[in-house]
């Protein structure tokens, strides 16, 4: 799950923009729709009675509080799936212009325990190739400072379970 696009421009500016979730993944392996949680998701299952999801309401693929995340990402994020304003996202994006050659992206989000963070980086969104800037990044921490020239085109956060 990803928290987020920023796509730095030609004159190095970083933009904010919406959320961009691209694929699940959990110690089992990744989620599809078509599995049963029952027989595949078995901490899924306890953490969805933990947080009051019962009956089709803890289906993995359900958006309950319409705040554009699945059920399964909020679990997988560590946010709660029955607070709108509960959510996994890119929460700012600054740029530091020390020097035209060292101008730098500051990319700050929202951690949880139990979880891990990557910054990856793309200039082509279509391709689905990533590269991986900064990886095992754990809770308290909750930013990553990028050089400009590291990392043109697209940053995005990523979360996965510990």
């Amino acid at each position: 799950i990803y928290g987020g696009w920023g796509g730095g421009q030609s004159d190095s500016h970083a933009v904010f923009s919406s959320r961009y979730i691209h694929r699940f993944e959990f110690s089992g392996g990744r989620y599809t729709p078509t599995q049963n949680p029952q027989n595949t998701m078995p901490d899924y299952l306890v953490w969805a009675t933990s947080v009051g999801l019962a009956g089709s309401d803890a289906d993995p693929s359900l958006d309950i509080d319409g705040d554009g995340l699945t059920n399964m990402e909020e679990y997988l994020s560590g946010f709660d799936p029955t607070d709108a304003n509960s959510v996994f996202a890119i929460e700012s994006m600054q740029t530091i212009d020390q020097t035209e050659e060292a101008e730098q992206i500051i990319v700050e989000w929202e951690s949880k325990e139990n979880r891990i963070y990557s910054i990856n980086h793309t200039t082509n969104l279509v391709t689905g190739e990533y590269e991986v800037l900064a990886d095992d990044i754990v809770y308290p921490q909750n930013s990553y400072t990028v050089d400009v020239n590291q990392a043109t085109g697209f940053i995005q956060v990523d979360v996965r379970l510990k």
